[in-house]
């Protein structure tokens, strides 16, 4: 089966589309091409072929040109499977053969999170947000499949699509759970990307708040210039703050396995709400016990799993308190990173998500023939 994965905005090296899915259908010997718009040319990893139309000089450039010529390259060859994982690329769909062979991949929900997009300004978030639900409708209802990330993505799609499933981003067994968990270097971690709505502000107002001096290892990207500066300003930075930019997974893990504890104070907000970010799983993985977001979904799976504390996000004094309460009672913290990891090796692994995707690829090819 030859299978074509498709992103106009994602990188190259993305956690869900290329470690987990690409990786994971080349190693299972399926035929792969993964499309990319990064500019950083064409190329061919561990089995998976890429291909680079080229980086979109501005976000307009990317909504409007990148997804046709994407569509154009992705036409020269013949796929029995094509996956688009982002909305942009539904202009395209049509032009894509069958698209009883299409999967759109919906790693969000994209009529909520337009709600929040600060490019876009306030007056008219509603309306476009209306908009692009009817025409995500229209488009999604003759694609072979819709995947989502989470169930309440998934529940949004129920009456607007032929087949529905949920397949989460859940961690690759094995990649992080190798590490030894430490409580005596008073180290919390952060790892993605680096932005406002990502809590990295209120994250530093809370160092300055903890009983007891931690280093936070900031690993990942900034979201954008404005947002690197004032993290930079931060009064906290020089002192406490240990960056280390993109990092490769074997620093990841590596830097997982001296921390004390991992950050995921994403703010509310009805994408965040309704997501289950990759990296509260990763640190459950790694053994590590978790500061979260009290967000219902997070809440719920962290205080199921006893693996961390869930707290305002909003607050720096309770993140400083969550924290804290780690770091000064190791055994506690111990046992909810083990616990995490228990966790994960039971339920929230990436080998069941798999098989769902086989599963969905099989139906779309049983219906095609």
């Amino acid at each position: 089966m030859k299978i074509a994965h498709v992103t106009s905005a994602h990188p190259r090296n993305d956690i869900r589309i290329f470690h987990k899915m690409c990786l994971s259908l080349a190693n299972s010997n399926y035929d792969i091409t993964l499309f990319v718009a990064d500019g950083l040319g064409d190329d061919n990893v561990q089995g998976v072929k890429i291909f680079d139309v080229g980086r979109p000089a501005n976000r307009l450039t990317r909504f409007v040109f990148t997804p046709f010529k994407l569509s154009e390259i992705v036409k020269r060859s013949n796929y029995d499977i094509i996956q688009l994982h982002d909305p942009d690329l539904l202009l395209v769909a049509k032009t894509l053969n069958n698209r009883k062979q299409l999967v759109f991949d919906s790693h969000e929900s994209v009529g909520e999170q337009i709600l929040t997009k600060h490019y876009i300004p306030k007056l008219i978030r509603k309306l476009v947000s209306k908009l692009y639900m009817s025409f995500e409708t229209k488009v999604c209802r003759d694609l072979g499949a819709i995947i989502c990330a989470t169930d309440t993505i998934s529940e949004q799609f129920v009456d607007r699509a032929n087949f529905v499933t949920t397949i989460a981003n859940y961690p690759i067994l094995g990649e992080f759970s190798g590490t030894q968990y430490h409580t005596s270097k008073k180290k919390i971690v952060y790892a993605g990307v680096i932005s406002e709505e990502r809590g990295i502000l209120v994250l530093l107002d809370a160092l300055t708040l903890c009983e007891i001096p931690v280093k936070l290892v900031l690993m990942g990207r900034f979201a954008n210039k404005k947002i690197e500066r004032e993290v930079r300003a931060h009064k906290t930075f020089v002192e406490n703050v240990e960056y280390l930019g993109q990092v490769e997974r074997s620093e990841l893990a590596k830097n997982y396995s001296e921390a004390t504890c991992g950050i995921v104070t994403f703010q509310p907000g009805p994408n965040h709400t309704n997501s289950m970010p990759n990296k509260l799983f990763e640190y459950m993985s790694a053994s590590l016990p978790v500061v979260a977001s009290n967000l219902p979904l997070w809440s719920k799976i962290v205080n199921q799993n006893a693996c961390g504390i869930c707290v305002d996000p909003t607050d720096p004094v309770a993140i400083a308190r969550g924290i804290d309460e780690i770091v000064n009672n190791p055994q506690k913290a111990t046992q909810m990173g083990s616990n995490g990891l228990q966790s994960v090796l039971r339920e929230y692994n990436w080998n069941t998500e798999f098989d769902k995707l086989l599963i969905t690829y099989e139906r779309i090819s049983q219906r095609r023939t």
